[in-house]
């Protein structure tokens, strides 16, 4: 098993919290064939205020001489059983499994050594798929420079506005056993080490990638959601079970498709930090797209970031390297 980072001090976050409760159309900004994968370009550089999350420290075990130690500390929930009794084994490429009763498809991109890597959740925009996201996003450069295994589920349905089912009148069950029962085939058939799981996505799927926050927390070590958020809309916020620190990406008033995207992650940012989560909020100002400075800023800080752990770098001000309309809102 191999350690993701070496961070020289590093912060227990706090478990101690309890939970309080258990449209998107096209991208205006897509720089890709298909809607809703969005990307663009630009550069910067800046900090602001910020405080720790949590106490405590971790340690190497001093007589380890083959590889580095994680630091002691909370432990993910295991996954879930899958909803099918069994995996299939996972495979680069396009894969497929029943999940709740649901024929589902999504694509796999794969490290060099898929054992003990980390797993990223890639979650495409309305009228998108996985294979144009994956695509719009690298996957499979995310995969070899960060040694992690991309998943990019395709939605159930292309023709649903919003792709994920994020209503409360729709069977979100659907899409969260999905997430579940990929989870679980990951470390059974490929042995990703799920201290190291983390969910991103883009407007439909960064609203997606929301909801797993509130909703999935005990299983994820981090989120990059890049125009997602919670609106009267879409769903209201709701506390996670446990603290999951975080980036929130918006272009400014012009990330509006159905959702006002900047105050929907406002939004999220504001209940967050209320209780006590570690927020960055960034407002690119280019609306509906991703910002082009994710790769150097916001998929670094998911892989530096195992379960229940934060590194030196984010406990303070936002770092130097970091764009300048970054800011940390706790």
């Amino acid at each position: 098993m191999r350690a993701r980072w070496s961070p020289p001090l590093v912060v227990l976050l706090s478990v101690s919290m309890l939970a309080a409760c258990g449209a998107d159309e096209e991208s205006t900004d897509s720089t890709t064939d298909e809607a809703d994968a969005g990307t663009d370009s630009g550069g910067g550089g800046g900090q602001t205020d910020g405080s720790g999350a949590g106490e405590g420290s971790g340690t190497p075990d001093e007589g380890s001489t083959d590889e580095p130690v994680v630091p002691e500390g909370p432990q993910p929930n295991a996954p879930f059983e899958p909803t099918a009794g069994s995996c299939t084994p996972f495979t680069a490429g396009t894969n497929s499994m029943t999940s709740y009763d649901q024929a589902r498809t999504f694509d796999v991109y794969l490290p060099d050594d898929p054992e003990g890597a980390a797993l990223l959740f890639a979650w495409h925009g309305a009228g998108d798929s996985a294979g144009n996201f994956g695509r719009a996003i690298d996957a499979q450069g995310i995969a070899d420079e960060f040694d992690t295994v991309v998943v990019v589920p395709n939605a159930l349905s292309a023709e649903e506005a919003f792709s994920w089912q994020i209503f409360a009148a729709a069977d979100q069950d659907i899409d969260l056993k999905f997430f579940d029962d990929i989870l679980a085939c990951a470390v059974e058939t490929l042995g990703v080490d799920n201290r190291y799981v983390y969910t991103t996505g883009f407007s439909a799927g960064a609203l997606w990638s929301t909801y797993l926050v509130l909703q999935r927390s005990e299983w994820l070590s981090a989120a990059v959601i890049f125009s997602g958020g919670v609106s009267s809309f879409t769903f209201p916020y709701e506390t996670p079970a446990r603290q999951i620190p975080v980036i929130l990406t918006h272009g400014g008033p012009s990330d509006q498709v159905a959702v006002p995207f900047n105050q929907a992650q406002e939004d999220l940012a504001a209940g967050l930090a209320a209780d006590g989560h570690v927020v960055f909020l960034c407002d690119h100002g280019r609306g509906h797209t991703i910002p082009s400075e994710a790769p150097d800023f916001a998929f670094p800080f998911l892989f530096e970031t195992p379960f229940g752990v934060l590194s030196e770098r984010y406990q303070g001000d936002v770092p130097s390297d970091w764009p300048t309309w970054c800011e940390r809102v706790r």
